[in-house]
């Protein structure tokens, strides 16, 4: 049985963290390397840290001065000694046999990285958003090609795709290889960057992940005015045209990203912003490309 790290940043979800950590701790998989990153936090976060510190001995706790996700993630990657790795958001939770159902599939198939579904929890409405039905059940691999091809074709998917949790990865894809500090949407930046260097993905359809959506916690310490974020989405289609693969759908998927960024970036009154998405799109539309 393989060590997974599973590496939790927190800042401040004091009334949150207890429901994670115990989801984590309870995994029916049992040989994890859990690194919980203290990322400043001003809450009783810390203190609740150190409580299942004391409990359980697979846990490792690191602090550092509030840098945000990125930095935080990257503290626990340059900690992690298991031959896989998987993230979790402190203020979300795992069904129990997520790191078992995923290490599974990932050994089973020969893949490098292994996806699973997820389903949504909104915490204003007290609503749960289902994605994935567990009579629904499938397992489906696919190449890097064969996955950009299929990510728009089963509901949810392409937010699986760009999540930097809900997956299990073998531990070598984050060779030399970081979450961009400062960033906006830095699991755009970098989840892509697995996907390029796997030879293999294995997809489980199972709502293994909780995604609780709220407006604190550690995913929401720097203002998020779009999550679309074009740098990074221009970034990955240029090392799909390099690498050969098919563009059919992601560059579909681009003109629909242009269209968001057009509407918020006037909407927030990011003008200069606004007048280079602008630009964009005429340049295409002057060249026939309906956006």
């Amino acid at each position: 049985m393989k060590k997974v790290s599973v590496i939790i940043p927190v800042y401040n979800v004091a009334p949150y963290l207890r429901k994670c950590l115990d989801s984590v701790i309870g995994q029916t998989y049992e040989n994890l390397e859990i690194i919980l990153i203290n990322d400043g936090t001003k809450d009783a976060s810390l203190s609740i840290c150190e409580e299942y510190k004391n409990k359980d001995s697979r846990i490792r706790l690191y602090s550092q001065k509030n840098q945000g996700l990125s930095a935080a993630r990257n503290l626990g990657i340059d900690h992690a000694t298991g031959e896989y790795i998987t993230f979790v958001d402190s203020d979300d939770w795992l069904e129990l046999e997520f790191v078992e159902t995923l290490v599974t599939e990932l050994e089973r198939t020969d893949s490098d990285i292994a996806v699973g579904n997820f389903n949504k929890f909104e915490m204003e409405k007290s609503l749960f958003h289902i994605y994935a039905l567990e009579k629904d059940y499938y397992v489906k691999t696919y190449t890097p090609n064969e996955w950009y091809d299929n990510i728009f074709s089963v509901a949810n998917l392409s937010l699986c795709f760009v999540t930097a949790w809900g997956k299990v990865y073998k531990r070598n894809l984050f060779d030399g290889l970081h979450y961009p500090v400062g960033k906006v949407s830095e699991d755009d930046y970098t989840t892509y960057l697995t996907y390029m260097q796997a030879k293999q993905i294995v997809y489980v359809h199972k709502p293994l992940y909780v995604y609780r959506y709220n407006n604190e916690g550690i995913s929401h310490t720097s203002p998020r005015t779009d999550l679309s974020s074009l740098q990074s989405f221009e970034e990955e289609m240029t090392m799909m045209m390099f690498l050969g693969l098919d563009m059919t759908k992601i560059k579909a998927y681009y003109l629909h990203r242009l269209r968001i960024n057009l509407a918020s970036t006037l909407q927030e009154g990011r003008y200069e912003e606004y007048l280079r998405v602008k630009k964009k799109i005429d340049i295409l539309k002057m060249h026939g490309i309906e956006v």
